[in-house]
């Protein structure tokens, strides 16, 4: 059984991508509302186990999908971590408020035996098999350009820093694993510019092929893929069009890809999470700079003082 356990992009996307795939999916009882109000979703609550308590969702689970606020995952995978070494875990970014409390649920992870996922999923739009293609002919120049409207409420968590939201940890945490994929772990990063609430930039290369990845919020949503100066994608978002009531998530199919390849392929093509921390570190270091700087880090293969 598969257990989803948050009421937001856990029910409007990581559900909905479960079923169909064809898996059984369990969730509260209390999100059996929530459900109702979204037509869209309200046709998969007869696909639905509905349980009464977390911990009763927990125990019955084979893979449990963590799906809430940040602040939220230390304890609960804390807990599964003393109690279900058996489990296998798929837990939404950002999986810790800042990179080094990332690093402790990382190896508390990983010296349980406990295999986890989390779903990055640009590496799974099909815009970046360009920059597959390209970059592994080397000698190649990459700019991945995202403009955000302010879609959530001015007051919400996901741009408050000091709770695992804001342009780092929330949004610009997306473009490091196209950098970690495309790469390797010898990756520099240099001339990072940032100012929180508006933007952020930085320049990841290696010999001789280069990657800037820009983000800034904006009126009018944009995102666009440029290579070698042409451009290769442009769309509203990385995902299509911007999400609209009523319809499925544009998210949707682009998940049910990583959970094929990342968690239920025989053989998956998963990220390297201890360097991806690594790098989401070395950004959120410089980022508190608050200022234009260059610098350089490489992610190695283990560093014990960040992970």
């Amino acid at each position: 059984m598969i257990s989803v356990l948050g009421g937001g992009f856990g029910l409007y996307g990581h559900l909905p991508a479960l079923i169909d795939l064809g898996f059984p999916v369990s969730t509260l009882d209390r999100y059996r509302t929530a459900l109702q109000a979204r037509p869209e979703l309200s046709c998969f609550i007869p696909q639905v186990s509905f349980v009464e308590d977390e911990e009763e969702l927990v125990a019955q689970a084979n893979v449990l999908v963590l799906a809430r606020r940040p602040g939220d995952h230390f304890p609960i995978i804390q807990n599964l971590v003393q109690h279900r070494k058996d489990i296998q875990i798929v837990v939404e970014k950002p999986i810790a408020v800042n990179s080094r409390t990332a690093g402790q649920l990382h190896q508390m992870m990983i010296n349980a035996g406990i295999r986890y996922h989390v779903p990055y999923l640009f590496p799974h739009c099909r815009w970046t098999r360009a920059i597959w293609h390209t970059v592994a002919s080397r000698g190649c120049s990459v700019r991945l350009e995202w403009e955000m409207d302010f879609r959530n409420p001015a007051s919400s968590w996901k741009y408050d820093p000091g709770v695992g939201g804001g342009i780092v940890a929330y949004y610009a945490i997306n473009f490091l694993p196209v950098m970690l994929k495309a790469l390797g772990p010898a990756a520099l990063c240099r001339r990072v510019n940032y100012v929180e609430g508006r933007h952020l930039s930085f320049v990841s290369s290696i010999g001789d092929v280069e990657i800037l990845c820009r983000f800034a919020f904006r009126d009018e949503p944009s995102f666009r893929v440029v290579i070698n100066g042409a451009e290769t994608f442009r769309s509203a978002t990385p995902f299509g069009e911007p999400p609209v009531s009523a319809l499925p998530d544009p998210r949707i199919g682009v998940l049910k890809c990583f959970y094929r390849k990342e968690v239920f392929a025989q053989k998956q093509d998963a990220l390297n999470h201890a360097q991806l921390i690594q790098m989401w570190d070395a950004l959120e270091d410089y980022s508190s700079l608050n200022s234009a700087e260059t610098i350089d880090y490489t992610v190695t293969e283990h560093d014990p003082k960040r992970c």
